[in-house]
């Protein structure tokens, strides 16, 4: 999830590969639960916003806890 805290963000195709699976589900569901000013989740993967990365410690715990 460090890689979260670089622009490129989580990208499903670097997840793939590293994992050798899709950024899993929950993940995505919890994303979907902050508001998309300050993370976007689509199709590429998971990224925090400009906004975001002021916050950036609060948004990853709320996406693996």
């Amino acid at each position: 999830m460090l890689r979260l805290r670089l622009t490129a963000g989580v990208t499903e195709r670097d997840f793939a590969a590293r994992f050798g699976k899709p950024i899993p589900a929950v993940w995505r569901q919890r994303a979907a639960a902050i508001p998309p000013s300050l993370l976007q989740c689509d199709a590429a993967g998971l990224r925090l916003t400009r906004e975001g990365f002021l916050l950036s410690s609060t948004i990853l715990a709320r996406l693996l806890v």
